[in-house]
């Protein structure tokens, strides 16, 4: 693993690094187990449901992208029962241009990391009315190094079988011990998810990148803009 990618936390489904983060006491979990469950086919469909909800009430100015993220956007792989989804919106450091219309349909703001892309972290939950759990992760086009990685991983371990069967053995491995939070499950799995974002990134260093998918990738996602990579993973 590349020295400058270590201490690489994955929290709640994507890569992001250690950083000052402004989180909401209520996204805390209790210490002990998590439950992964066996690749569900629905996934994809609350995926589906949940896009077009979120885009139902945004502006189509603030919308550059959203796409299905995570464990559940990988078909075949094991995952704890909640859909992540990436949104790039074209002014992320202004809430007022999406935060109240998200809040309209259940969402609320668990996290801020103004310093690193200004990252935003909401969350829809089931026990609050949602018809799924799900974890929203908000970016601003200049993110797009951190996006590339993002989708790097999840679209090497939808094509690359071997790679998707050794993260979920690890992922088995690490989940039926104690945990004192979410967060320090994930960062056990730091290790791993560098070395699939390596192999992705390397494969790809000559090709497109992850930002040059099709307006409507095969899951549904949503792209508004594409572009051309210059240099691999940025």
């Amino acid at each position: 693993m590349p020295p400058s990618r270590r201490g690489v936390l994955w929290r709640h489904g994507s890569p992001f690094r250690r950083r000052t983060c402004h989180r909401d006491h209520r996204e805390q979990r209790p210490p002990g187990k998590f439950v992964i469950e066996v690749y569900d086919t629905r996934w994809p469909e609350r995926f589906a449901a949940e896009r077009d909800t979120i885009i139902s009430v945004l502006d189509p100015h603030t919308v550059v992208r959203l796409e299905h993220t995570g464990s559940t956007s990988v078909p075949g792989l094991a995952a704890k029962p909640i859909i992540d989804m990436l949104l790039v919106v074209a002014a992320v450091g202004n809430e007022d241009s999406y935060v109240p219309d998200l809040q309209t349909i259940g969402y609320r703001l668990a996290a801020r990391e103004p310093g690193w892309y200004e990252h935003r972290f909401l969350t829809r939950r089931t026990d609050e009315g949602a018809p799924c759990d799900v974890n929203l992760h908000v970016f601003g086009p200049a993110a797009a190094p951190e996006i590339e990685r993002i989708l790097a991983f999840r679209d090497r371990l939808r094509t690359h079988a071997e790679d998707r069967a050794l993260y979920e053995r690890i992922k088995q491995e690490l989940v039926h011990r104690e945990w004192i939070s979410m967060l320090h499950y994930s960062n056990a799995k730091s290790d791993i998810v560098e070395e699939v974002i390596a192999w992705a990134l390397a494969e790809r260093a000559n090709g497109w990148s992850a930002l040059t998918q099709p307006a409507h990738s095969s899951d549904g996602g949503t792209a508004m803009t594409r572009r051309r990579s210059s240099g691999g993973s940025g």
